[in-house]
């Protein structure tokens, strides 16, 4: 009666054995561990990394293992447009011939051109006069050489205007505009003596007395122009080049 008992015992064994370890769950799976990554936490960053350095727009960085892009050579370019440096130097100031010298010349163009056609009419008159003068009228003969003188220093005026206005758009001087100018200014001054002196001058001859003025505005405008502040450093600027140029 006693082995049952024993065999009882021994078959209970295992199931206190189990019963005294508690249950502690199933094994923690390790999972796929990256072996770069780091058991450690991640640091805060300090602000955004750098970036790479670029060469600049237009510049192909090399990929790594490639030699770098040699580049293609620059062109040669265009020359700057005549009369103007080449782009990076300063234009000279005064080497541009300024509006003034411009205007004045024209202006004397202008004026050459009127006295030209009234030179024809006081040769004219010339003429006539020196055919009274062969008639027997002394008084024809001594107007004859009047306008005859008149006529030829008005076409030497008229040389002078033309000279001096190319001379003024070259940037020579302004010598013979003045000479130019002064000399029609002193052909007005003689006209307006010269028709108020006429025996028969009145009222109806005073139109002729006013047309000499006519002839002293232009030589009025122009001078003042090519004696202006623009005009003299145009011409100081030239000479200094044509006295480095020799």
């Amino acid at each position: 009666m006693s082995q049952p008992d024993e065999h009882s015992s021994t078959a209970h064994e295992p199931s206190e054995q189990y019963s005294t370890s508690p249950y502690e769950g199933p094994p923690q799976s390790q999972g796929f561990q990256n072996p770069d990554s780091s058991s450690t936490a991640y640091a805060q960053p300090g602000g955004y990394a750098q970036q790479p350095n670029y060469a600049g727009y237009g510049v192909v960085q090399p990929a790594p293992g490639y030699p770098a892009n040699p580049g293609y050579p620059t062109g040669p370019g265009y020359p700057p447009p005549y009369g103007y440096p080449p782009y990076g130097y300063p234009m000279q100031r005064g080497t541009i011939r300024p509006g003034g010298a411009t205007a004045s010349a024209v202006l004397m163009f202008i004026q050459a051109a009127v006295v030209l056609i009234s030179t024809f009419y006081v040769l004219f008159f010339a003429s006539l006069a020196g055919g009274v003068s062969a008639a027997g009228v002394s008084q024809a003969d001594s107007l004859e050489t009047e306008f005859t003188i008149i006529g030829i220093l008005q076409l030497v005026s008229v040389g002078l205007l033309i000279f001096g206005g190319v001379q003024l758009l070259g940037g020579s001087g302004r010598i013979v505009t003045i000479i130019a100018c002064g000399a029609q200014l002193a052909f007005v001054l003689y006209w307006m003596i010269r028709i108020g002196s006429l025996p028969d001058f009145g009222e109806d001859a005073a139109f002729f007395f006013v047309v000499p003025l006519f002839y002293a505005v232009l030589p009025l405008v122009a001078l003042p122009l090519a004696l202006g502040r623009p005009v003299t450093e145009y011409l100081a600027a030239k000479q200094a080049l044509r006295g480095t140029a020799s």
